[in-house]
């Protein structure tokens, strides 16, 4: 199977793996398993970490991040033209806003991929196609 990791799902998996829910974790662990991470999730890495948000030692820069990422199996999913377009049709939920929210549900919807995440608000986007699995964790 092919799961998208929201952001908070991979903060989780490296700094508070105890904060995921066993399933997700069991899910996340299963090397038959293929996992995904938006380039809009790296990107806002690069933020945190640059905001110093982010207090890892093993996550400094952008080559500790792809260090991190390709030690996993972790494959990063480009945006494309695609999920800007499914970006212009989503309707967002009541008071979310984000837009690296919406560019992550754009690209698991349109590759139809089930993406995991912590955000509740996911849940509003089953109506669009959406196939969230909630960290209840």
């Amino acid at each position: 199977m092919r799961y998208f990791i929201d952001t908070n799902i991979f903060l989780l998996l490296f700094n508070s793996r105890d904060k995921l829910d066993p399933d997700i974790s069991f899910l996340l662990g299963d090397f038959y398993n293929e996992i995904i991470i938006s380039s809009e999730s790296v990107r806002e890495l690069l933020m945190l970490i640059k905001k110093k948000k982010i207090d890892s030692k093993d996550m400094r820069s952008f080559n500790d991040v792809m260090k991190v990422l390709n030690e996993n199996n972790i494959k990063i999913h480009y945006i494309d033209e695609k999920h800007l377009k499914k970006l212009s049709e989503l309707q967002p939920a009541p008071d979310h806003y984000d837009p690296g929210d919406l560019i992550i549900i754009s690209q698991a919807i349109v590759e139809n991929i089930q993406l995991i995440t912590t955000d509740i608000q996911f849940k509003f986007y089953k109506k669009q196609k959406l196939q969230p699995i909630l960290n209840k964790s």
